[in-house]
């Protein structure tokens, strides 16, 4: 076992080193790479090197060890969709006399998420008289290569689309070879976004820049810096896509925040743009009985379910969930991981279980109501939020996801009421619920989608 003092001397170095920030919950990772690194070496040795030496190869090796991140391809699609029908089409518009397009993926990992990119401008838009320029950064050089490679697995093509599966990639044994007009179509580097990089920061260089799930992982003020360097090199007006676990609260306000079809995305503020719009009133509140809320399963560590969600790493949460006690609460759990992994079926049979339990039944008719969402049956799922809010007053995404489905049904008073309410629920509403309901998205993310789709109903 590593002493405390250790681990905080090599976490403090991490974050000095890479921007990178290790919770208490990562602990033993930590000590298990600090032993691989150290060798035959002592640790107090090891670290005295790395706290008086910069060393990039030893720092590249670190990164390689701690930046393993799961990654598929077509990742977050609504997202994605965003892209192709408005940030395109949008910055094609804007650079028509340049004809230049510029994209970068930052923590582009195995590459999985710029060469999905590039597929879907290759089969959307004729851009051959372009400089389309799409390039992946990562400090991982482990996963460059793989990228660089681009021979993927069964589990990294799961949500490709048929059509683009059979177009771009070529069966090779039990994996996958990337066609390899889409492998010269991506560019990668090598960067350690905690350095300066000049160059990658230039003045208006990017028309769009992804930068999914990775700011959660930075030290506050890198994260700060990070995101200043976005609003610089993007051109006027250009697009900044971030993960479900991200937001830039408290961190810039040099972008806009904007919500469409299922989807966050930012967009850089033109430097006349005036000050930001009145936000709705709130609602007033809602009496109502208490009633029981989701129990806590006895054992569950939130903080690493949180982590594995935020990370999509369902398989690992529901295995998680499965080594503790059977129970009520357990099972809703299951039961909303498997909805954010896109396995309604079995969601729902394990909703069903829960229906007529006090300490889930408001929680199980929420879920019904997105596995019924997710497959365009708007009316079911509209009875489902209803009745979840019913049985319980101060479950906040239950009104939430009601307003977003009387809004699409075109209901829209109906969709105002339930969004106003929705907005004073979440002042209050439960950190752990938000997790169990929310998909991994931040309190204040719900806040803007609430404001971003009153902004829609049309005025009475």
């Amino acid at each position: 076992m590593t002493c405390t003092a250790i681990l905080t001397r090599f976490r403090e170095r991490l974050e000095h080193l890479l921007g990178l920030v290790f919770p208490e919950g990562h602990q033993s990772l930590l000590e298990e790479v600090l032993r691989r690194r150290c060798g035959r070496r002592s640790q107090e040795s090891y670290l005295a090197e790395l706290e008086t030496t910069y060393d990039p190869e030893e720092i590249a090796k670190l990164a390689s060890e701690l930046t393993v991140g799961e990654t598929l391809f077509f990742r977050h699609s609504a997202q994605l969709q965003t892209f192709l029908q408005l940030a395109v089409p949008q910055r094609l518009k804007a650079r028509q006399s340049l004809r230049r397009l510029s994209i970068l993926s930052v923590g582009c990992s195995s590459g999985e998420e710029p060469y999905s990119l590039a597929m879907l401008l290759r089969q959307n838009f004729a851009l051959q008289d372009w400089n389309v320029q799409i390039l992946g950064v990562d400090v991982n050089r482990k996963a460059l290569a793989t990228a660089r490679r681009g021979i993927y697995s069964n589990w990294s093509v799961r949500e490709a689309p048929e059509l683009l599966l059979k177009r771009w990639f070529h069966p090779k044994a039990d994996q996958f070879q990337l066609d390899k007009n889409i492998l010269e179509a991506v560019q990668f580097e090598e960067r350690n976004l905690n350095l300066a990089n000049h160059d990658l920061w230039l003045s208006g260089r990017w028309d769009v820049i992804f930068c999914r799930n990775m700011l959660m992982y930075f030290a506050f003020d890198k994260a700060r810096q990070l995101v200043s360097n976005f609003a610089r090199s993007l051109s006027d007006g250009g697009y900044l896509f971030l993960g479900p676990a991200d937001n830039l609260r408290g961190i810039s306000e040099d972008f806009t925040l904007h919500y469409r079809d299922e989807s966050f995305y930012y967009q850089l503020k033109s430097p006349d743009s005036g000050p930001p719009a009145a936000q709705a009133a709130p609602a007033r509140r809602i009496p109502s009985a208490p009633v029981p809320r989701p129990v806590q399963p006895t054992g569950l560590r939130t903080d690493l379910l949180k982590d594995l969600l935020e990370s999509e790493r369902y398989a690992q949460a529901l295995e998680l969930l499965e080594s503790l006690p059977a129970s009520a609460e357990r099972s809703l759990w299951k039961a909303s991981v498997l909805v954010n992994s896109g396995k309604l079926e079995a969601a729902e049979q394990l909703c069903q279980t829960l229906l007529h339990q006090p300490q889930t039944e408001a929680g199980a008719h929420l879920l019904l109501g997105l596995c019924r969402r997710e497959v365009g049956e708007l009316g079911a799922a509209r009875g489902y939020f209803e009745q979840a809010a019913r049985l319980d007053g101060q479950l906040a995404l239950a009104r939430v996801y009601s307003g977003m489905v009387l809004r699409r049904l075109g209901l829209s008073a109906l969709a105002r009421t339930h969004l106003r309410q929705a907005l004073t629920l979440l002042e209050k509403e439960s950190e752990q619920r938000l997790l169990l309901f929310g998909g991994g998205y931040r309190r204040s993310a719900w806040f803007s989608l609430c404001q971003s789709e009153l902004e829609r109903c049309p005025k009475p």
